[in-house]
């Protein structure tokens, strides 16, 4: 699979000139990226570098920049009295380290997919409903020319 952005997209938006070094990794970065992306947006999403749509591009390298400078996913360090902290564990550990996009991140891609935000509920019975209580309900009945079809009264229901 290509990937959605260039190197160049990266140095643009992060104001310097990568080493051939660093543009080995950032490239591989930016496929992981570009993968992770056409995921959330759809599989069906044929993007490419050229029909990118432009508020993915900068949601890429933002991604892509979080993983190059942290990729051990560390939490924080203190100098004065070295404190150190690691990166989270269980749930939370794909937001620290690694190729992940934010929850904002995920929303831009799915509206420049053109996907709302609509999922899926799955039941446990048929009918979302409880059963239907007969009582309320009786057959059709015509009084002085009116169609009664419920005769409960409100405090029956």
């Amino acid at each position: 699979m290509a990937a959605l952005a260039l190197c160049t997209d990266c140095e643009t938006r992060w104001g310097r000139t990568l080493t051939a070094t660093e543009i080995t990794q950032v490239e591989a970065l930016l496929t992981d990226a570009s993968a992770l992306v056409l995921d959330i947006a759809d599989l069906t999403t044929n993007w490419t570098a050229a029909t990118l749509p432009a508020a993915v591009l900068p949601v890429i390298c933002e991604v892509v920049r979080r993983a190059f400078d942290n990729p051990a996913g560390l939490q924080g360090e203190t100098i004065g009295d070295y404190t150190w902290r690691g990166a989270k564990a269980g749930a939370q550990a794909e937001e620290t380290s690694g190729v992940y996009l934010t929850p904002a991140e995920k929303r831009t891609v799915r509206r420049s997919a053109g996907r709302l935000a609509v999922g899926a509920v799955t039941l446990s019975s048929d009918t979302p409903f409880g059963p239907i209580d007969q009582r309320l309900y009786s057959p059709l009945e015509t009084i002085d020319g009116v169609t009664i079809v419920n005769q409960a009264e409100p405090e029956d229901l």
